[in-house]
C-alpha cells in the first residue's frame, strides 16, 4: 500500500526551528484538537475525521492523474468515499468476527515508514503520537476490507447442476450470433467534397450496379472499382455479426438470399453496393461444449451476488451515525 503525505495543511510545513514560537504552539495545539473531531461512528466503532482526510488523500491520488477530480465533482467525490470509508469499517469489523487479523508486520513497515518520513519535524513529534495510531487502524481497516471481501468471495462454490441452470438461463451467453459473410464494392467520398462529387460517385455506382443485375462478376468489379482495402480480395469483407457493419446496411441484408445484391448505399465514407455472399445461422452451443466457460461465469455471477448481499445485510443491521466534519471541496 502507498503512504501517502500527511494531510493537514494547517499545521505542517515541517521546517524544523531551534524553537516553536507562540504561533507555532498554537497550531500544534489546533492539529491536536482536530485528531480529535469525529467523522463518524460505526456500531461502535469511531471513525476520527483525519482519518476520512486521509483516506480521501488516498483515493484521489489512486483515481486521477493529477490528484484532483474534474471540476464541479468535488462535493460529490467527496461524499463517495465518505461511504467508501463506512463501508470498509463495517467490513473490517465482520472480518474480525470471521476471525481474520490484519497483516501486522506489513502495516507496521508502513507506519514506520510514515513516521521516518517526518522525524526530523519538531512539529510532527508533538502530534505523532496522536495521529500514528489513528493512521494505523486505517491500514488495518483497509487490509481487513480486502481480505473479508476475498473470503466471503472464496467460500462460494457452484455443483454442476447449479452452472448448468446458470446455462439454461442465460443462454444468450453461449449462442453464437448469425454471421453474413459480405462483399462490397465501395466508391469513397471525402466528407468535406461537394455535391457534385457525390453526384458523380452516385452515377459511377449506378453505372457498376447496372452491369451487376445484367450478370457481371462482383468480385471483378470490386477488384476495378472499389476503394475499400478488401478490393484485392473481390470486395470479399468476411463473416460479420450485428454490430459490425452499419444498422441501415444489415437491416437490407435481413431480406437478401447469398448472392443478392443490395441498391446502391449512401455511407459516411461514400456510396457502396453489397453483396450477401453466404449466411451462417445462429448455433446454440450444447452444454458439453461450453461447460468450462459457463463454469466461470457462473462462479463470478454468484460471488457478485453473495458479495452485493453480505453488502447489503451489513448495512441494514450497522446503527451509523454521522457528524457534520470540516472536509470541504477544494
Amino acid at each position: 500500500m502507498k503512504i501517502f503525505s500527511f494531510p493537514f495543511a494547517l499545521v505542517i510545513a515541517f521546517v524544523l526551528p531551534l524553537s516553536l514560537s507562540s504561533q507555532a504552539q498554537e497550531e500544534i495545539n489546533k492539529a491536536d484538537d482536530a485528531l480529535k473531531t469525529v467523522f463518524a461512528q460505526v456500531n461502535k466503532t469511531v471513525i476520527a475525521e483525519v482519518q476520512l482526510k486521509e483516506f480521501i488523500a488516498q483515493q484521489k491520488s489512486g483515481s486521477f492523474y493529477h490528484g484532483k477530480p474534474p471540476e464541479g465533482s468535488e462535493e460529490s467525490f467527496i461524499k463517495e468515499t465518505e461511504a467508501l470509508l463506512i463501508e470498509q469499517f463495517l467490513l473490517a469489523q465482520a472480518a474480525k468476527e470471521a476471525g481474520l487479523s490484519a497483516s501486522k508486520e506489513t502495516i507496521e513497515q508502513q507506519v514506520s515508514a510514515y513516521d521516518k518520513k517526518f522525524e526530523s519535524s519538531e512539529q510532527w513529534q508533538s502530534i505523532r503520537a496522536s495521529y500514528l495510531p489513528l493512521y494505523q487502524q486505517l491500514l488495518e481497516v483497509q487490509d481487513l476490507a480486502k481480505q473479508y471481501q476475498a473470503y466471503i468471495k472464496n467460500s462460494i462454490a457452484l455443483s454442476t447442476e447449479q452452472v448448468k441452470n446458470y446455462y439454461h438461463s442465460n443462454s444468450d451467453k453461449f449462442t453464437q450470433p448469425p454471421q453474413n459473410q459480405v462483399g462490397i464494392i465501395l466508391i469513397s467520398v471525402s466528407p468535406s467534397a461537394g455535391g457534385f462529387v457525390w453526384q458523380a460517385v452516385e452515377e459511377q455506382i449506378a453505372n457498376i450496379h447496372g452491369k451487376l443485375l445484367k450478370g457481371a462478376d462482383f468480385s471483378e468489379l470490386a477488384q476495378l472499382h472499389s476503394t475499400d482495402i478488401s478490393a484485392d480480395q473481390g470486395g470479399d469483407m468476411g463473416f460479420t455479426h450485428e454490430g459490425m457493419i452499419a444498422k441501415k446496411v444489415e437491416n437490407l441484408l435481413v431480406d437478401l438470399q447469398p448472392g443478392d445484391i443490395t441498391e446502391p448505399v449512401i455511407l459516411l465514407e461514400g456510396v457502396a453496393i453489397f453483396k450477401l455472399i453466404d449466411r451462417k445461422a445462429a448455433i446454440n452451443h450444447d452444454f458439453s461444449d461450453v461447460e468450462q466457460r459457463a463454469s466461470v461465469l457462473a462462479l463470478n455471477d454468484a460471488k457478485s451476488q453473495a458479495w452485493q448481499q453480505t453488502l447489503t445485510e451489513l448495512k441494514n443491521k450497522a446503527v451509523i451515525k454521522l457528524h457534520k466534519t470540516n472536509v470541504k471541496p477544494g
